[in-house]
């Protein structure tokens, strides 16, 4: 009784999807599409890709000129209190004063030498061009993501209507022994075998709409919409070799075009002129200036003394022209110029290290990937004369029983022999696909064009 409530709980998930959001019927480029407008992972990469790309004129910046403008105004306010001694007497020698102070300063900066920055811009350059590569593999592993989601909701719902159409033939199974039992054809056994099958194949049918429920959602994560029909590869789907049918062929392609190996060579690039710019923390810069400044100031002053001193006020006016070159050259900045170079060495190990990597990981990625097409030709063939002698099987086995020389045992059998051929011999022909297009990502060569050919291979 618990199963059935269970089952019924998933069945009305499953067929809720509708109204958890927009279900529909769809093949593997309408998800792709849908992916690319919804993915949040894709929508990440492509804002990194661009804030990267900002790096490049930031650098180029500093080797341009840099031009301020400055102004300052003051006013001060000064009072003195004294005494003097004038012909014998002592007079009182109280001021007070006011100045206005206002100037302004233009400044252009020219750069002529400076070999941190002349590596700056050499390594923003290969920064934008290792981001634009991560971009790239974000789009072909957005490829193989959509595919995998695809294909696993596929496999899914032929696992959970082979599941069904099991439960179901047990269930006439199982009524059929009962009334034979009744008229004293068969023993009490069969029965007893049938119900277990039967209850058996109603675990398998909650197990299986668990499983499609999850495949469903996963699928949703990444293109924001629940697919409720999709699209299957037909009978005909062409069972092609690789092109070239040498595994070494896709090796050197991946060598050349794997975008893990673009980036981490990109990355190495980046870490040599990071070290560059350390290093030339040692070296002198030169750089142009020139300035145009003015000063222009007020003062009036108030004297309190009896001397025969007046007071008064006045302007001056000042200005200032500078034209010349700076030459900045570093003596000693306490170990810290020396300590920055072996840091950015070591980095530049470790990203060497980490291209050393990413070839072997393609090398044996692309090798994987090639074979595992190669062998899901001839498992897709061979699964599909499997299913056929298990459909064989089965009606030989039907007859029998219902003349009576094979048991109910032996058509249960024969029937999940002939289930579990058909899943798998479906599941070869999705992993066919996968691995293709596995292989064309681990080579670099993998587009949205990959993604519509498979769609034409669908109904």
């Amino acid at each position: 009784m618990k199963n059935i409530k269970v089952s019924l709980v998933l069945g009305s998930l499953l067929g809720g999807l509708t109204a958890a959001g927009p279900a529909m019927s769809a093949d593997l480029l309408d998800v792709y599409r849908l992916a690319q407008q919804n993915d949040p992972e894709i929508a990440i990469a492509e804002a990194n890709f661009r804030a990267a790309a900002e790096a490049s004129p930031q650098a180029r910046a500093s080797y341009l000129p840099q031009i301020e403008a400055n102004v300052n105004y003051g006013q001060t306010d000064s009072t003195s209190v004294g005494e003097q001694f004038f012909a014998g007497q002592i007079f009182p020698d109280d001021s007070e004063s006011e100045s206005t102070t206002t100037s302004w300063t233009v400044s252009l900066r020219q750069t002529l030498f400076n070999w941190g920055t002349v590596n700056q811009i050499q390594q923003a350059a290969a920064e934008v061009a290792r981001a634009e590569a991560e971009y790239r593999a974000a789009e072909q592993q957005l490829i193989v993501r959509v595919a995998e989601a695809y294909f696993e909701l596929l496999a899914a719902k032929d696992s959970l209507e082979a599941s069904r159409i099991n439960k179901e033939s047990i269930a006439r199974q199982l009524d059929q022994a009962k009334k034979r039992f009744e008229v004293g054809l068969i023993a009490i056994t069969d029965v007893q075998e049938s119900q277990a099958a039967f209850d058996q194949a109603t675990a398998e049918v909650i197990a299986a709409e668990r499983t499609a429920f999850s495949t469903r959602e996963n699928l949703r994560a990444v293109i924001g919409e629940y697919v409720d029909a999709p699209a299957a590869p037909t009978e005909d789907m062409p069972l092609a070799s690789p092109m070239p049918e040498s595994p070494e062929n896709w090796v050197e392609k991946a060598l050349e075009q794997n975008l893990t190996i673009v980036a981490s060579r990109f990355a190495l690039e980046s870490a040599e002129h990071t070290t560059g710019i350390r290093r030339a923390g040692h070296y002198p810069t030169l750089d142009f200036v020139a300035e145009h400044g003015e000063t222009d100031s007020e003062f009036d002053s108030l004297d309190f003394t009896q001397v025969p001193t007046a007071p008064g006020t006045g302007t001056s006016e000042q200005t200032r022209d500078f034209i010349g070159l700076q030459l900045n050259v570093p003596i000693f900045s306490g170990g810290a110029t020396q300590s920055r170079t072996r840091q950015a060495a070591y980095q530049e190990s470790a990203a060497r290290s980490s291209l050393k990597q990413a070839i072997r990981n393609a090398e044996s990625q692309t090798r994987d990937a090639y074979l595992g097409v190669i062998s899901d030709i001839a498992r897709v063939q061979a699964l599909k004369q499997a299913y056929e002698s298990a459909q064989t099987a089965l009606r030989a086995t039907q007859a029998g029983y219902e003349v009576g020389t094979r048991t109910a045992v032996d058509v249960l059998t024969a029937r999940r022999n002939e289930l579990q051929a058909l899943i798998t011999y479906q599941r070869a022909r999705y992993d066919y696909v996968l691995n293709s297009l596995r292989l064309k990502q681990a080579a670099g060569i993998l587009t949205g064009e990959d993604v519509a050919e498979v769609a034409t291979w669908m109904k």
